[in-house]
């Protein structure tokens, strides 16, 4: 879903993310965790964008729901004021940060999509390569698993594992 330039890039195509309704997506990080966000148009008729975490500080990553034109949050009930999707605080979903909108896309850098790693529990299966020796394995079943900047790298054994650790650089490819 990451384009060349590192970033997600929703299309705003035939007015689709204009009406109303609740648009969701997804995004999978190198590790395998599912990272959900949402598009909605917080004033239907004037387009004005939140784009937001499908989960918030208080009830987790139990999302969200339309019920009629109201956005619910499935954990705790509460219906939200339209206009404050995208604000914090309260059982709002967390905004994404640093998101650009243009007259054919909304874009989301990766960092961006990153910073709600934390927000989210579901890992998906992966097909990782362990950086020092090539091997390819599980990233749900890799022995081995270091995070260094912002990614999470996988090891097929505790002797490559404690190669990278000591020399990292030595083993990233840009």
């Amino acid at each position: 879903m990451l384009a060349a330039d590192d970033a997600v890039h929703l299309p705003i195509a035939a007015d689709k993310l204009k009406d109303g309704d609740l648009h969701r997506y997804a995004w999978v990080s190198s590790e395998g965790k599912v990272v959900r966000f949402f598009v909605i148009d917080r004033f239907p008729g004037e387009w004005s964008p939140a784009v937001v975490f499908d989960a918030c500080m208080l009830c987790g990553d139990t999302g969200y729901a339309m019920q009629g034109d109201q956005v619910m949050c499935i954990g705790c009930g509460v219906r939200l004021f339209r206009p404050s999707v995208g604000k914090t605080g309260g059982c709002n979903p967390v905004p994404i940060e640093d998101w650009v909108m243009n007259a054919d896309e909304i874009r989301i850098p990766r960092k961006s999509l990153e910073a709600g790693l934390q927000l989210f529990k579901a890992v998906v299966e992966l097909e990782v390569v362990d950086p020092v020796d090539g091997s390819r394995l599980k990233n749900t079943t890799a022995p081995h698993r270091y995070s260094y900047g912002t990614k999470t790298y996988f090891f097929a054994s505790e002797a490559n594992y404690q190669r990278f650790v000591d020399d990292p650089e030595l083993f990233i490819k840009d």
